[in-house]
This record gives structure tokens, sequence and C-alpha cells, in this order.
């Protein structure tokens, strides 16, 4: 585990965490909720390089993402999240990051 988001029931800004040094591991492991009240949870995994992103998403009636970027080693960032091109940070919430070497 590299990171682990405190409040996972909260609404949860863009913005920068710091993590782990993840150099060492091929692939980083993004968990995250749909929304706030919504028990289970979704993963995307991103190959692991600096300047690589990804779109945590979810489509169902309508379109709800949130992009992550990895800026360092020890850096994701992650913009807001939005529903159909609105902001809404009650959508896709980050609850941990891992490192792994696998598919």
């Amino acid at each position: 585990m590299l990171w682990e988001n405190g409040n996972p029931n909260s609404a949860f800004s863009g913005g920068s965490v710091t993590t782990l040094d993840s150099s060492s591991f091929k692939y980083i492991v993004f968990e995250y909720k749909i929304y706030k009240t919504f028990v289970g949870t979704q993963t995307i995994k991103v190959k692991y390089a600096i300047g690589d992103s990804g779109s945590m998403t979810y489509i169902a009636s309508s379109y709800i993402g949130r992009n992550i970027y990895i800026a360092s080693s020890t850096t994701i960032t992650f913009s807001s999240a939005y529903e159909n091109g609105t902001a809404n940070d009650d959508f896709i919430i980050p609850i941990a990051i891992y490192g792994t070497n696998v598919l």
C-alpha cells in the first residue's frame, strides 16, 4: 500500500497526495468508490511511469469520472470528480493506492 484515504466517506477534492515511493513497481493500482455512500469499490491499473495518466470512471445513466496523473514517484495528482462534465467531488472517491509488479 502506497497511500490510504483517511476519510473515504467524505467528498474528495482534486489535488495532489503524497505516497510512499512507487518507483520499484511496474503498475499503480487505484481503488475507489463511486459515491461516498456506495459500499462496493472498483479499481484501475496504470502502468507506472512518471507522466502517465488514467481515468477512474463509472458509466451508468451518466458518465462519472476523475482523472489521475503520476507526477513523481511519491506524488499522485487527482482532478476534481465530474458527472457529465459538471464538477462533483462526492463521486469517485479514492480509497487507496497500491504498487504491484503483476497484472
